[in-house]
């Protein structure tokens, strides 16, 4: 089994025995990965009774598409032809990863005044391209070193 670790739920919930009786969950648990570090349902937009799933399956699957195609080109080293094409789809994949984060999100919804979810993942669609611009002008500071010494 892989590897486990102590999870503290602060809403456990009601568990239901094969009699069908109702007991509290235990607040504290040795779960694997897969219990412990996910958030049920965090990309799905509702309005009212609608649910929607399309930021996931539109916006991030066309971004990890492209980012995957990008990963596996520098992985390659060989940086001779359209490196230009992965570097577009390198960074935006690289600022949706850190964005889409409950971390990210949460970053995100400070800095935006923003309480509710649904004006979040907007907000995440339309202020990745001012994250892209930056860190892009961020690597090139790096890259661009043509006036060190060193």
């Amino acid at each position: 089994m892989g590897k486990e670790f102590y999870h503290l739920d602060l809403k456990p919930g009601i568990a239901v025995d094969s009699k069908g009786r109702n007991h509290p969950k235990r607040t504290l648990r040795k779960l694997g990965t897969k219990k412990c570090f996910f958030e049920k349902d965090l990309y799905t937009t509702r309005f009212g009774g609608w649910e929607s799933t399309e930021i996931e399956q539109k916006f991030f699957g066309q971004v990890d598409a492209s980012g995957r195609d990008a990963v596996e080109y520098f992985t390659s080293f060989d940086l001779r032809k359209d490196w230009h094409a992965a570097c577009d789809a390198m960074l935006p994949y690289l600022t949706v990863q850190k964005l889409r984060t409950l971390k990210g999100l949460d970053y995100l919804a400070g800095i935006t005044d923003l309480d509710d979810k649904n004006m979040v993942l907007a907000a995440l669609q339309r202020l990745r391209s001012i994250y892209v611009a930056i860190w892009s002008e961020c690597v090139w500071s790096i890259a661009d070193a043509s006036q060190s010494a060193t």
